[in-house]
């Protein structure tokens, strides 16, 4: 997957480095299909959730005490090919990271049968276009951020902005992801294949360095 740009991009400034490395730990959140989160000066936002045309999108919600969230979904009797699942967080604002080397975070899942692969990618202005979102600037036809398989196991993950080939996960290891420009960063995301029978529980999501 790649990511793709034209045009050049419209007058958007981000936000200076993030008044801490923390996303959010969902302590503050609030909220169903979207979730809330975050307080000022620190990063805020929501939930979003996609699925293909006529497919339900999934739930989130906050976990009991506001520890995390939980997004679920079901699988659905179609052609899997090219069919996925997309979960994950919208910041209010285009986020300047510059300062960090990656994005981490913690998540667990029970592994349905058969396994499916979880992916991730961290969204940035290049990567998303205009009509989903008004900083983006993407105008190719596939505008998916870069995206890293995490396999189906659960842990602390480690991505990084920027890396050449992409090994399979290893909860805890940082690993290298396609580019990501993390002067506009806009969000996190996850997807899984819509034939995937799943519940996916996040929490503590940080900017990281190794």
């Amino acid at each position: 997957m790649g990511s793709g740009s034209g045009g050049g991009p419209s007058t958007v400034t981000c936000s200076g480095r993030p008044a801490a490395p923390i996303i959010t730990d969902f302590g503050d959140a609030i909220g169903i299909n979207p979730v809330r989160f975050g307080t000022p000066p620190g990063i805020t936002g929501g939930t979003f959730t996609r699925a293909p045309a006529g497919v339900p999108p999934p739930s989130a919600q906050t976990t009991p005490g506001n520890k995390a969230v939980l997004f679920q979904m079901r699988s659905v009797p179609v052609d899997a090919s090219g069919a996925w699942y997309t979960f994950g967080l919208r910041f209010d604002d285009c986020v300047d990271a510059r300062a960090f080397a990656g994005v981490q975070f913690t998540m667990t899942h029970v592994v349905p049968e058969p396994p499916c692969d979880v992916q991730f990618g961290v969204t940035s202005r290049p990567s998303i276009t205009s009509t989903d979102d008004p900083r983006g600037f993407c105008i190719s036809p596939s505008c998916d951020p870069p995206l890293t398989v995490l396999g189906v196991g659960s842990g602390v993950f480690r991505i990084a902005f920027t890396g050449g080939s992409v090994p399979p996960m290893a909860s805890g290891l940082f690993v290298a992801s396609p580019f990501i420009d993390p002067a506009s960063i806009i969000g996190v995301e996850w997807r899984v294949p819509v034939a995937c029978n799943l519940t996916v529980t996040i929490d503590d999501i940080s900017f990281v360095n190794p």
